[in-house]
């Protein structure tokens, strides 16, 4: 190989490497914008069923205290039953 061949393929190869290495780098932040969007999805539908979740603990439990089912009635009949056979 003669030495302009060999000088050539130096810089050809000093120049493409940093190219490369960019390009590279490029569709790393490319795939890391993605990834932060899908978590930000990821968290906004979690956010979202979260508190759909508490609302329907809410009402459960305005149901479960409602005097007009009597379950707080039902629950003491049971412990002053309990208290007097024990």
């Amino acid at each position: 190989m003669a030495w302009s061949t060999a000088i050539f393929l130096i810089v050809a190869m000093s120049l493409c490497i940093p190219l490369y290495a960019l390009r590279v780098k490029g569709q790393r932040n490319r795939r890391g914008r993605g990834a932060a969007e899908r978590e930000e999805q990821l968290e906004r539908k979690l956010g979202g069923e979260l508190a759909e979740l508490r609302d329907r603990v809410e009402t459960l439990e305005r149901i479960v205290t409602d005097q007009r089912y009597g379950l707080d009635q039902e629950f003491d009949r049971l412990k002053t039953g309990a208290r007097r056979s024990g």
